[in-house]
């Protein structure tokens, strides 16, 4: 029974996270691994658009849920996000590839 407990207590610790952190890491697979640096752009002004990240290496990212990562949106700022394709094949705003956020954090 004690072990049970104890894995039970490990999971919880595992996937629970605090998206309004300092840095908002989201803990999905921890810290954020494979990062990809980019720029939060507010594109709230065209049709069907809202925040998107503007890749430093070219590109930019529709996320499908920077709602959960990031609670005080900050047009300009430099994030360093992780992220997948998204299963969502395609998007009102079509500035970018759409994505699933998997980890945002600041530097």
């Amino acid at each position: 029974m004690k072990n049970i407990v104890f894995i039970g207590l490990i999971m919880v610790a595992m996937f629970s996270c605090n998206k309004d952190d300092d840095d908002f890491t989201n803990c999905y697979a921890g810290p954020c691994t494979g990062d990809v640096k980019g720029q939060l752009l507010d594109y709230n002004g065209l049709d069907g658009c809202g925040w998107v990240i503007k890749l430093d290496e070219g590109g930019i990212l529709e996320p499908t849920n920077l709602d959960d990562f990031v609670t005080d949106l900050v047009d300009g700022e430099i994030v360093y996000v992780d992220y997948v394709t998204s299963a969502q094949l395609a998007s009102i705003c079509m500035v970018g590839e759409v994505v699933d956020l998997r980890c945002v954090s600041r530097r």
